[in-house]
């Protein structure tokens, strides 16, 4: 009996003495994983990783607008001034291309105008847009969708010849046009907080008639006649302390 007992006393010293010196096991550490991580120094290293990560991964201009001018200068090589039908086909083939800023190249390349382009963050958002032009005249604007990942046309001028494209350090698109000398048409516009769209401030017809020294002005869209009396007022209402944005850093497309 005495010989069982100190059998099972010495078995039972051998397991406490097992527990005591046997390493506790530490926790292992996900990769990928701060929730396994007991040091919260070592947490602040794979946060701070993380963030830089994505800044080394933040797009530069020319990779997220890289497919916009290539389409610009696909359709260039495709567009014959003196063959509508191949307009008409690289509209519809090239759909963020402005074939009217293309056709005024072309017209005018005799002269040295050229195809450019040049970024520019119009809305302060710390995306820029891109702004394609004929010698750094704007004649087509793009921003950004992140969300999407894609580059999207925010605003397109129609004419040429007889308008201009204007962005000030506000932020306001000003877009004018020629209906003939008696005829002017002005549009302010902004981009969307979304950066992925224009919307219209106003657009405003100013209409001048034989023997009246004040111009007529109405609204665009609804007919409607407005209260201004001049252009400055225009000016005044969307343009105060505004300086419009000269671009002279524009790269030809080549």
């Amino acid at each position: 009996m005495k010989k069982i007992i100190c059998v099972l006393v010495i078995a039972i010293v051998l397991i406490l003495v097992g527990f005591y010196f046997y390493p506790k096991a530490k926790p292992e550490v996900v990769e990928g994983n701060t929730s396994n991580i007991e040091n919260e120094a070592d947490v602040k290293t794979v946060l701070e990783e993380e963030i830089e990560d994505k800044v080394d991964n933040k797009l530069s201009n020319e990779e997220m607008y890289s497919k916009v001018i290539d389409d610009y200068k696909n359709a260039s090589k495709e567009i014959d001034l003196e063959d509508f039908d191949s307009i008409e086909k690289a509209g519809s083939k090239y759909e963020l291309v402005n074939t009217l800023l293309i056709e005024h190249v072309k017209r005018y390349s005799e002269q040295g105008v050229a195809l450019t382009y040049e970024y520019y963050d119009i809305d302060k958002n710390g995306v820029d847009e891109l702004i394609m032009g004929a010698s750094g005249a704007p004649g087509a604007i793009y921003s950004y969708d992140k969300n999407n990942s894609k580059a999207v046309k925010i605003f397109f001028q129609d004419t040429m010849e007889r308008g201009d494209l204007s962005i000030y350090d506000n932020g306001v698109i000003l877009s004018s046009g020629a209906g003939g000398a008696m005829l002017h048409i002005y549009e302010f516009g902004k981009i969307l907080e979304e950066d992925t769209a224009y919307t219209i401030l106003e657009k405003v017809e100013e209409e001048y008639e034989e023997g009246k020294e004040v111009p007529t002005y109405k609204d665009a869209s609804t007919n409607k006649v407005l209260s201004y009396k001049s252009y400055d007022e225009l000016v005044e209402k969307y343009l105060e302390n505004a300086s419009k944005v000269e671009l002279k850093d524009y790269q030809e497309v080549k």
